[in-house]
């Protein structure tokens, strides 16, 4: 994905102010969309170069708040997009291509 295609949208699902690993179109092979809803990752795009990956777990309820392996995960991939995009915000930190610069001292608080 990174070098052939770039993080187009396609590939990823919003969830919140993250975004999930795989896309909505693709079906886990040992899913049995019952009790096991594949696997999560969850990630912030911060450009079409640039992604931070973070954890996931295998999603195993229908809602992800009703998923305790997957929403520490979820939530965290949140905080961590949240902050990211206020200290964009704040001038605090510049994302360019993947090039990436940050204030002496910075340090994402969440």
């Amino acid at each position: 994905m990174g070098k052939i295609y770039g993080a187009q949208d396609q590939f990823f699902k919003r969830e919140g102010m993250a975004e999930r690993l795989p896309p909505p179109d693709y079906r886990f092979i040992d899913s049995d969309g019952e009790t096991d809803f594949g696997l999560r990752l969850y990630c912030v795009k911060l450009n079409e170069e640039l992604v931070v990956l973070l954890n996931g777990d295998r999603k195993t309820a229908q809602r992800i708040k009703d998923c305790p392996r997957c929403k520490p995960h979820y939530d965290l991939a949140n905080r961590v997009s949240d902050a990211i995009y206020y200290a964009k915000r704040d001038g605090l930190i510049e994302i360019e291509g993947r090039d990436i610069s940050v204030d002496d001292g910075f340090s994402l608080e969440f």
